[in-house]
């Protein structure tokens, strides 16, 4: 794996792991709220982060069949613009997808007071979106980036509806991958 990868990993897990660790501390630390309140946050956080989960892997997917000029056997980034599936809902699905798993974890960790330690997942993935992926994105895929970026919101509500689920899920099956040399 490139440095660029090892180093946007370790961006993703530290927040998942400081978002967590700031909502146990909250808990931890402060008033017991009512175990309902507890339950439910723990519920939407448990949902979150499985959902983020399955964004990540349907957009994963989606790049490795539709992103790839040429195959390979490694991780690379990807050589074509791609538009389809979850990425005709938002540019940046994966990263949508890691940010509500960390959200979730939150919450997990938390439990009623991960709702104040959400908020500090989702803000540092739409940071790592818009100061990050965006930047390279226009660098890499130039004028094609642009028209793209006319049509579809990088960040997007678009992707928690079973709609876009479904787009995505449909152009994974729809096609099979290349052989590798």
């Amino acid at each position: 794996m490139e440095a660029k990868y090892a180093v946007r990993t370790l961006y993703w897990l530290a927040l998942i792991v400081v978002s967590s660790l700031v909502a146990w501390f909250l808990r931890s630390h402060c008033p017991r709220p009512p175990a309902y309140a507890d339950a439910a946050s723990s519920i939407v956080g448990l949902i979150l982060a499985v959902y983020g989960v399955l964004l990540n892997a349907i957009a994963g997917r989606t790049l490795r069949l539709y992103g790839h000029s040429r195959p390979s056997r490694r991780f690379q980034q990807p050589d074509r613009l791609v538009s389809v599936g979850l990425y005709s809902c938002s540019r940046h699905p994966a990263q949508n997808g890691l940010a509500l798993l960390a959200a979730g974890a939150a919450l997990l960790a938390g439990g009623a007071w991960g709702l104040l330690a959400a908020p500090i997942a989702l803000a540092g993935g739409m940071w790592f979106i818009l100061e990050v992926e965006e930047p390279e994105a226009r660098r890499v895929f130039g004028n094609d980036y642009c028209d793209y970026e006319r049509r579809v919101p990088a960040v997007s509500p678009a992707l928690l509806s079973p709609r876009c689920i479904a787009r995505g899920l449909r152009a994974v099956r729809g096609k099979r991958p290349r052989a590798t040399p």
